[in-house]
């Protein structure tokens, strides 16, 4: 058996995480101190370019961040990586740290290009310093590049995972609500996902899933009531999104995701946008077969919790921050052809056994139809 490609299943279940995490408030300060003696490359967005920390570093190389990661970006920093790289610190969101990811897969096995690879004991340490709190690229074994031709390409190996996540909400404290909205809601849905598949769920993974939610949900609610968002509640968001990407990392994800994933390639949205696209039709869809898993839930969010106030909580949030306004504009100036995202989504066969309700490939072309219906010219604002 090849543990890296161990899933779970009714009866034998299993966990992994070979990461650290250090949370909390000054946490940063204390990388550079890990960093002495090694030979460096930083791989940072370019919005933080000028951070203190970045020169407190002491780097032999930095590589700044503009947009998403692509083969080609990656195939020129590697051409350039100092020599005996020690250490590879990312300071950024899910792109830098999916590059740096990158990277290092490059130095272990030569290249970038990796699935569930043998692992190496001699390897550069892979720090993540998140700066939004979403993707979970700092706790995951994933990084997902764009090809030459514009498709995105995922990679896996546990030896990616990064050997420390530092955890600081000194990088959120001016973040717009917008940007923390959609990238909580990534995260949320990483978490509520493996905590309702059928099949590969785990008590681990439904931990992490009862914890997170709740985080996030109370977080973003004191975000929408227009409080200042405490280091507490900017620590609580970036916590949730740690747990999803360990969470990803041993369940697979489930519908919503595929058929965000299977939209991307035709519109001109992020990626909590297209998620925001399918998740009503989606979890009214199986909602029937997850009662008990909302039940559980509802103990930790507390009363008068149910699927239908998930959905208006989040259908509030992305109104609110102008981000249920700015997709509706996108998808409605955007030809979009539902039969190629009902084909991209039926290649994922392990999706249709794992989604909490039966599902055939012929299922998807009326989920898809009810989901893109109200971004129609014509229709009623999503509501």
């Amino acid at each position: 058996m090849i543990l890296d490609r161990f899933y779970n299943r009714p009866g034998r279940t299993g966990f992994h995480y070979p990461g650290r995490m250090l949370s909390g408030p000054g946490t940063r300060n204390e990388v550079p101190g890990l960093l002495v003696g090694l030979r460096t490359l930083v791989v940072a967005d370019r919005f933080f370019a000028a951070d203190p920390l970045i020169a407190e570093l002491a780097f032999d190389r930095l590589v700044l961040v503009d947009g998403e990661p692509t083969d080609a970006a990656v195939e020129k920093a590697a051409a350039s990586l100092p020599a005996d790289c020690g250490a590879i610190v990312a300071l950024g969101g899910g792109s830098a740290i999916d590059t740096a990811k990158a990277l290092h897969a490059t130095i272990v096995w030569g290249s970038h290009a990796i699935h569930d690879p043998a692992e190496r004991p001699e390897q550069p340490l892979l720090v993540a310093i998140p700066t939004t709190a979403g993707t979970g690229s700092e706790a995951s074994r994933f990084y997902v590049l764009k090809g030459d031709d514009g498709a995105k390409k995922s990679f896996r190996a546990w030896g990616v995972t990064p050997h420390l996540a530092v955890l600081d909400p000194h990088f959120l404290q001016q973040a717009p609500k917008a940007l923390l909205v959609g990238a909580a809601f990534d995260s949320f849905l990483h978490l509520w996902e493996t905590f309702v598949c059928r099949g590969e769920r785990s008590p681990a993974t439904d931990m992490l899933a009862l914890d997170g939610i709740p985080k996030i949900v109370q977080a973003i609610g004191a975000l929408l009531g227009d409080e200042e968002p405490s280091n507490a509640a900017l620590g609580d968001l970036q916590q949730a999104a740690w747990a999803g990407g360990v969470a990803i990392s041993n369940v697979r994800t489930g519908l919503a995701h595929t058929l965000a994933e299977s939209l991307a390639g035709q519109v001109a949205l992020g990626h909590p946008e297209t998620l925001y696209v399918f998740f009503p039709v989606v979890l009214a869809s199986y909602r029937d077969a997850v009662d008990e898993r909302m039940t559980l839930l509802a103990r930790h969010l507390g009363p008068g919790w149910d699927h239908d106030r998930l959905t208006a909580f989040w259908h509030d949030a992305f109104t609110v921050t102008g981000l249920a306004r700015r997709t509706c504009d996108v998808m409605r100036n955007t030809p979009i052809d539902p039969a190629a995202v009902a084909r991209a989504a039926a290649r994922d066969t392990v999706l249709l056994k794992e989604n909490p309700m039966p599902l055939k490939p012929e299922d998807l072309d009326g989920l898809i139809d009810r989901a893109l219906a109200p971004y129609r010219v014509g229709e009623a604002v999503p509501a």
